[in-house]
């Protein structure tokens, strides 16, 4: 039975190179709660950051079903390899830490990260949120990433926020993580 705090973990990723370490993280921590892993990735509306990256707003030149079905199909092939990428990077993790049997549920969505993985968070009725934070420069969306920040102060279950950058050894590996604090409004 798990007594845990967290049953139901969502890890949200970006698929950056650093994002490996906050994914060990949140296998690490399933595996030690007996908790429940989803990952989820949110990738973005391909016609909206076409649009976007063009200052060109394709859905006023283009027929509407002609934009769904590119989009969709775009969506489609890009949510295969990301599974894909996500369930091979777990299944490294899984062969690295000893006894570790983490078999997270993938989801892909699209759209708007803050409010995906808050989305999936609620539908999943997850009560922990795991996501990697930057730590770039003193702006606190630039220091923990502007999706952490939107996603920390939004968000109706805890976050733990996994510092990346500064965590990785010259050998590839990680450094483990010395201390947690945990910030909690009732003792348990």
């Amino acid at each position: 039975m798990n007594t845990s705090l967290a049953k139901k973990i969502l890890y949200a990723t970006d698929m950056s190179d650093d994002a490996i370490f906050a994914c060990n993280y949140a296998m690490h921590m399933s595996q030690d709660c007996n908790a429940h892993l989803t990952i989820i990735h949110v990738t973005p509306d391909e016609i909206e950051e076409m649009s976007a990256n063009m200052s060109y707003d394709l859905s006023s030149h283009y027929d509407k079903d002609y934009l769904d079905t590119f989009n969709r199909d775009s969506i489609t092939k890009s949510k295969d390899t990301l599974i894909k990428k996500i369930n091979d990077q777990c299944n490294k993790i899984n062969t690295q830490l000893p006894g570790c049997r983490v078999k997270p549920q993938v989801t892909i969505r699209t759209g708007d990260p803050v409010e995906q993985i808050l989305l999936e968070a609620e539908t999943d009725e997850s009560d922990l949120i795991i996501i990697g934070s930057r730590g770039h420069s003193l702006f606190d969306n630039i220091l923990i990433g502007s999706v952490a920040v939107g996603v920390v102060k939004k968000s109706g279950v805890p976050v733990i926020t996994v510092p990346l950058s500064k965590l990785l050894l010259s050998d590839d590996r990680y450094e483990e993580i010395p201390n947690i604090l945990t910030a909690t409004r009732d003792a348990y």
